[in-house]
């Protein structure tokens, strides 16, 4: 290779410097626009580590590792492992994430775009969005962008169930679910 020194060694991020990422779509249903949205910001982003859950047997072309599905307990470890959490606006993911205390950029399926059968997780995440540690993404890959950013720079790990927030988040559940 003409002009590069036999003694280059690609700069590699230090372990402290890798943020590790788990995202997950859930099991119903691909869903190929929160893996769009991770893919195009991985490409900027050489500093983490993704494993996303896809719900997608096709999906060889991520820039990162993948799995249509994996068990119970693997998505447990993925979560544990994490610096953050990127999924679509499911209940029990939400939960899972607020449980661990792991930073979690919620984007949730549109109907109005063919994802689901109504929008009920957009309704999820407008009752999420207060919560500490929940970084709502409604749109575009600008707001995706400042989603992420705002997740990894901020400083939750504790169980978000057992801290003060705990009972914001169980009156929010109970108002959703009478609404």
């Amino acid at each position: 290779m003409a002009g590069v020194s036999a003694n280059f060694k690609p700069q590699v991020p230090r372990q402290s410097d890798l943020k590790v990422i788990f995202s997950s779509a859930g099991t119903q249903a691909p869903f190929p626009r929160l893996s769009g949205l991770l893919s195009e910001w991985a490409l900027h982003h050489s500093n983490c580590r993704i494993f996303a859950q896809t719900a997608d047997h096709e999906a060889t072309h991520l820039p990162f590792a993948n799995k249509p599905f994996i068990d119970p307990e693997t998505f447990s470890i993925k979560i544990s492992e994490s610096d953050l959490f990127v999924t679509h606006a499911g209940m029990g993911n939400i939960i899972r994430a607020l449980e661990a205390g792991i930073p979690t950029v919620v984007l949730p399926r549109r109907h109005a775009l063919g994802e689901h059968v109504n929008d009920h997780q957009l309704d999820t995440l407008t009752e999420f969005k207060e919560i500490p540690g929940i970084f709502p993404c409604f749109g575009d890959s600008e707001e995706f962008e400042k989603a992420m950013s705002d997740a990894l720079n901020s400083a939750t790990r504790d169980s978000l169930i057992e801290s003060p927030a705990r009972q914001e988040l169980l009156d929010a559940v109970h108002a959703f679910l009478k609404s």
